[in-house]
């Protein structure tokens, strides 16, 4: 029995020892240990807090913010990079400034995760200087952003390409950049700088055009004499373009009045960079609007300063010397180019340009600095009896009519004893006197109607003449060919001729 059981365990003990032999000689496995390759993961997505772009260790508008100046300006970029690819393609772009707005004002998903442990600032189809987006980098780039920053054409379409000296801003200083590039041997436009690039109008404020800091009834005023009187420019131009059309112009003055006093809308900001003056239409010298410029311009001239005639359909076009103000010197400076061989007419200088009237002082006829009886004394002694003409002919015309006579006199007796109307102010440079009841420049109103020469006049005057009809209010009128005051067959002849068979005007009225 003792024998059989040592039996037994001596195999017992024999298996084991084989079992251990065995375990001893088979190499051991090894579980494989990534840890260390998740540990780096980790720590880097631990760090991460995707659309905490500042980092402030929460999620705000600020980020939002911070996120639009780093990737459209320029500005610093996330302190953990990660956090500023919202939207988890691993790459921080505009789609990054969409999400968060999405996230932040309509309720869209939060921000993604831990997909990228540094997604790259993306470019994508960004050729820097390439603004108007042909494929290459030449002259034509240039006119382009020439013509958006100046003019208010289109933007480039991949903003990005507007910007090649790398400071995230489209402005007059790209321009240089691209000229000294193309032209001058100069840096490479840089690339991927930001996303996108913004127009720049540093030191813009449209509206404020004098640029004391505040918009009001100055800048009106600042803005009127710019272009209707040649003052001074705006300290900063872009000030001036207050509708934000790329243009200072008369529609700048209606814009700016409505803002103050119709509660129109307010000044556009940042469209252009360096808006002009501009005089669309204009012509200077073209006095007439015909096209050219030749002696009739002259005519026309003479007309409106001396009698009152239309003034020019393009007010700019009655100063070719170019001193924004429409007097004799403009007929002086038209003869003597037209003449003389003297200078072409100067262009643009003024939007508008008014009549001129210097020293003027309708009323004050005997030029003694005020108006009082003395003056209708010095009138009725020029007009009825010769005496010695107003020292400045313009004073008086008290009726504006661009004419001086008795109706000047009635006028000022109804002003100084019957409360009427106060002289009318600066319609004429040299009105003449006149000792007749036509009204010039031509005889012909024989009804004395006005409105020019028509059938009407015609009639008057045959009926005058054959069928007992009245007599004609002004007889200087109806003696068309001037023959002394006679109204005869002749007159009747010439006014047929000048209406129907292309005759020659009637003559002048008398002087």
């Amino acid at each position: 029995m003792n024998r059989q059981k040592l039996h037994v365990d001596i195999r017992l003990m024999t298996v084991l020892i084989l079992f251990a032999l065995c375990v001893s000689a088979t190499p051991a496995v090894v579980a494989e240990d990534n840890s260390s390759q998740f540990a780096g993961r980790a720590d880097s997505c631990d760090l991460q807090m995707p659309g905490d772009v500042d980092n402030d260790g929460q999620i705000n508008v600020a980020d939002l913010d911070y996120l639009v100046e780093y990737v459209e300006t320029g500005g610093p970029a996330p302190p953990v990079q990660a956090n500023g690819d919202v939207n988890g393609d691993c790459c921080i772009d505009e789609d990054d400034i969409y999400y968060l707005v999405d996230y932040f004002f309509h309720d869209g998903p939060p921000p993604v995760e831990c997909t990228c442990i540094e997604p790259p600032l993306c470019c994508e189809g960004q050729m820097p200087g390439d603004a108007d987006g042909s494929g290459q980098i030449d002259a034509a780039d240039i006119d382009y952003l020439v013509d958006y920053l100046y003019h208010g054409g289109p933007p480039p379409e991949v903003r990005g390409n507007g910007d090649p000296n790398d400071d995230c801003c489209i402005d007059l200083d790209d321009i240089d950049f691209l000229e000294a590039y193309l032209f001058e041997s100069g840096p490479q436009p840089v690339e991927c700088a930001c996303v996108t690039a913004p127009l720049c109008c540093v030191d813009q404020w449209p509206g404020d055009v004098d640029n004391d800091g505040q918009i009001n009834v100055a800048d009106l005023d600042y803005l009127v004499e710019y272009m209707e009187t040649g003052g001074p420019a705006p300290p900063v131009q872009a000030n001036g373009d207050v509708n934000g059309d790329c243009c200072i112009d008369e529609d700048d003055i209606y814009y700016l009045s409505d803002y103050f006093f119709q509660g129109g809308p307010p000044p556009v900001e940042c469209t252009c960079i360096e808006p002009p003056l501009c005089c669309e239409g204009q012509m200077p010298g073209d006095a007439d609007g015909s096209g050219q410029i030749d002696a009739a311009d002259i005519d026309y001239l003479v007309d409106y300063l001396y009698h009152g005639g239309p003034p020019p359909e393009v007010r700019g076009n009655g100063d070719p010397n170019g001193d924004c103000c429409i007097d004799l010197g403009d007929i002086s400076f038209l003869e003597a180019y037209l003449y003389g061989s003297g200078p072409p007419p100067v262009e643009c200088a003024c939007v508008t340009a008014p009549l001129c009237c210097v020293d003027q002082w309708p009323g004050d006829v005997d030029n003694d600095g005020q108006i009082n009886v003395a003056d209708l004394d010095y009138l009725v002694e020029y007009v009825e009896t010769g005496g010695p003409a107003p020292p400045v002919q313009a004073n008086g015309d008290v009726n504006g009519d661009c004419c001086i006579d008795e109706d000047d006199i009635y006028y000022l007796v109804d002003y100084f004893f019957h409360d009427g109307p106060p002289p009318v102010e600066c319609t004429c440079i040299e009105p003449p006197l006149y000792t007749t009841c036509c009204i010039p420049p031509i005889r012909g109103d024989v009804d004395y109607l006005g409105g020019g020469i028509d059938i009407s006049d015609l009639v008057y005057l045959v009926s005058y003449m054959f069928s007992s009809g009245p007599e004609p209010p002004c007889m200087d009128e109806a003696d068309l060919d001037a023959s002394g005051g006679v109204i005869d067959i002749g007159d009747m002849v010439y006014l047929v001729a000048y209406m129907f068979q292309g005759g020659p005007p009637p003559m002048d009225c008398p002087q």
